[in-house]
């Protein structure tokens, strides 16, 4: 090995070990200096900051009026809630109930759900589907409003339009009826089966 390279190898690892020493001399020196500024018998709870960095704990307030309107807005869906679960329809929701899954059944109840028959011009009498594709509405929203069909019959011939207008290939219907299916239950087995006719319409 030439005599220029030799020497340039030790100058290297002399440097090397020179650059480890101070390392560990920087270490040793910032714990020692951790243990004796950062952490006090005072604090029960005792958090090392770090070297050249101090700990900033911040508190944050709210003002009088964010608290109003946020203490207004809880009150109101409380209010809202309260209302549409003691008085509350379809209509509410969510505020209030879905009446359709808002019950139970006793095991010798009985289960009632409405339908609508259809006497065609044909003279035979069908049940039209009560959903959004038959007639644009779903069940559950005819039997919410069922007191102001019977309250007002002519309602029904908005169902005869949809249906007009969504089924073009189906036989026109010359009077629609809603009639409450019951169905008596015993042991929770159904027992009886009956129809209870609610409000019927010539169809114009």
């Amino acid at each position: 090995m030439p005599p220029d390279q030799g020497k340039s190898t030790a100058y290297r690892k002399y440097g090397e070990t020179k650059d480890k020493t101070r390392i560990i001399t920087f270490l040793q020196d910032n714990r020692a200096s951790a243990t004796e500024s950062d952490y006090s018998d005072e604090h029960p709870v005792r958090t090392p900051r770090m070297p050249g960095k101090r700990a900033m704990v911040s508190a944050m307030s709210l003002s009088p009026y964010a608290k109003a309107w946020r203490v207004t807005i809880t009150g109101a869906v409380a209010a809202g809630l309260f209302y549409g679960t003691v008085w509350g329809t379809d209509d509410f929701f969510p505020l209030g109930p879905m009446v359709q899954y808002a019950f139970s059944i006793p095991p010798d109840g009985e289960i009632r759900s409405l339908h609508l028959f259809a006497r065609t011009t044909a003279g035979q009498e069908v049940e039209i589907p009560l959903e959004p594709y038959y007639v644009g509405v779903r069940r559950a929203e005819i039997e919410s409003h069922l007191g102001r069909h019977r309250q007002d019959p002519s309602l029904l011939q908005h169902l005869a339009d949809a249906h007009r207008r969504l089924r073009p290939g189906d036989a026109a219907p010359a009077t629609l009826t809603l009639r409450t299916k019951v169905i008596k239950l015993k042991d929770r087995v159904p027992s009886a089966t009956r129809f209870i006719e609610e409000v019927s319409w010539q169809v114009r």
